[in-house]
């Protein structure tokens, strides 16, 4: 499938309302993180059947001064032992996934404590295969374009909500959600979760934010 750009962020400089004032776009998170990504074909005779890589991923993102714009980007790294299918022999191979994201972002605030997200970014996945010393690639490059809200349930914690739709280069358009929380010890410190789930993948992420 040819690499195209099918949804874009369209917003309008007219003023915006003020967004919620417990929310931070200013952060820098780290933690665990494990995927499932369903059978990958990686060529006629070849295929892998469902990956469980487990690791770790690294993101943050930072507001665009006073703007209601933020850019945000990620990376996380996993490794699975898993089984392959070559013609019709099945051999334990061992998988390795590496993912990039960067996009911009836009938050509009509902009232005091919630804030509308709109996101669009470009997805990087790269999963490499080794077995007996040969080693072999799969590279998919997507588009994302995400909508949901953000808010505070409390003085501590916040959660959020979002509905994407990701288009692939290698593997078909698909549409997806993504759920998540902070609960905040302070200002600047917190523990985060987050769940998220396709079609053919899912996954999720335990890890702790720093917010400034």
């Amino acid at each position: 499938m040819k690499k195209t750009l099918l949804l874009a962020l369209a917003i309008s400089a007219a003023p915006f309302a003020a967004s919620a004032s417990e929310l931070s776009y200013n952060s820098v998170e780290f933690g665990y993180a494990q995927n499932k990504l369903d059978t990958h074909t990686v060529d006629d005779d070849k295929s892998v059947q469902d990956m469980r890589p487990k690791g770790y991923y690294l993101k943050g993102s930072v507001e665009l001064g006073k703007s209601p714009f933020y850019l945000f980007g990620g990376f996380g790294q996993g490794n699975d032992t898993t089984t392959a299918h070559v013609g019709t022999e099945r051999v334990r191979v061992n998988a390795k996934q590496r993912s990039y994201e960067a996009g911009l972002g836009m938050h509009y605030g509902l009232n005091d404590r919630t804030d509308l997200l709109v996101e669009t970014s470009y997805i990087s996945d790269r999963v490499s295969i080794d077995r007996k010393g040969k080693h072999q690639r799969i590279n998919d490059e997507a588009v994302r374009f995400a909508v949901g809200v953000e808010g505070m349930m409390s003085d501590a914690f916040e959660g959020w909500a979002k509905v994407n739709y990701t288009q692939g280069e290698r593997s078909s358009a698909e549409f997806g959600a993504e759920l998540g929380a902070q609960y905040s010890f302070n200002k600047t410190w917190g523990l985060v979760g987050q769940y998220n789930f396709t079609r053919d993948t899912s996954g999720y992420q335990v890890g702790v934010r720093a917010s400034f």
